[in-house]
């Protein structure tokens, strides 16, 4: 065997544990006196978010100050009542403050503006681990908009619901022991086409992991990117493990 180091790729070990997609790639660094072959195996698992947060901000301006907050006031209502229809109860609503702008009292104030005195702004925030419902309530948001309601659609306020998934914990034993399992394979790939055998483990790390839009994935795959992870409810969790066994003839 050559001395310093050499570099193996091993071949991808495709496996399956539930929904798990499991995949496996090795490196190997070996030496004559301490002989070790390093390997990494990589865990997947497919999981659907569990909890979301969706803000819906709206506005409205008028000449008459009260006639804008009463305008204000009953677009929350009607916002709330199509939350329902959709079945988010007003439990997981909650609705901000209302901020009020005063065209005549801004510092430099235009008087060839011609845009209402008075501007009103509010967002009402769903807070559901309803998933479904959030996504077709979302998916339907026009319906708010046939109503006179005026949704604040932008970058920086506006880009629909955003999902999350909470219960790693609940799945991290699982997954690190299937890409334990994964690396070892590869390890033992590894002995049987070196002529060794795997020994005791000399040292193991576990690497972090990450939780990625599904969605995501496949437009990275296809070369696409920018694409925000908390937009999709599907959600891709990842572990990559390394460990290092002696080798032993």
């Amino acid at each position: 065997m050559k001395l310093g180091s050499t570099l193996l790729a091993l071949s991808i070990f495709l496996g399956s544990t539930g929904s798990a997609a499991i995949m496996a790639k090795s490196f190997s660094n070996v030496k004559m006196l301490d002989r070790t072959v390093q390997v990494k195996g990589l865990a997947e698992k497919k999981v659907k978010a569990d909890s979301s947060v969706w803000v819906i901000p709206i506005n409205t301006a008028n000449e008459n100050l009260i006639s804008a907050q009463s305008k204000i006031n009953d677009d929350i209502n009607k916002i709330k009542s199509f939350l329902k229809k959709y079945n988010l109860s007003e439990d997981e609503v909650a609705i901000q403050s209302i901020r009020v702008s005063d065209k005549l009292a801004q510092r430099y104030y235009d008087q060839n503006n011609k845009a209402p005195r008075y501007f009103m702004e509010s967002e009402v925030v769903v807070k559901s681990k309803k998933i479904d419902e959030v996504i077709k309530a979302s998916q339907n948001i026009g319906e708010i908009i046939a109503q006179n309601i005026t949704v604040a659609y932008d970058e920086y306020k506006y880009n629909g619901p955003k999902f999350f998934f909470t219960k790693l914990n609940e799945i991290k034993p699982g997954m690190l022991a299937d890409a334990t399992k994964e690396a070892r394979k590869a390890a033992e790939e590894f002995a049987v086409n070196s002529g060794s055998r795997i020994g005791k483990i000399k040292r193991a790390s576990q690497g972090v992991f990450s939780i990625s839009a599904r969605e995501t994935i496949i437009a990275q795959d296809n070369m696409s990117y920018g694409t925000n992870d908390a937009y999709f409810a599907d959600k891709l969790v990842r572990v990559l493990t390394s460990v290092e066994y002696y080798l032993e003839d």
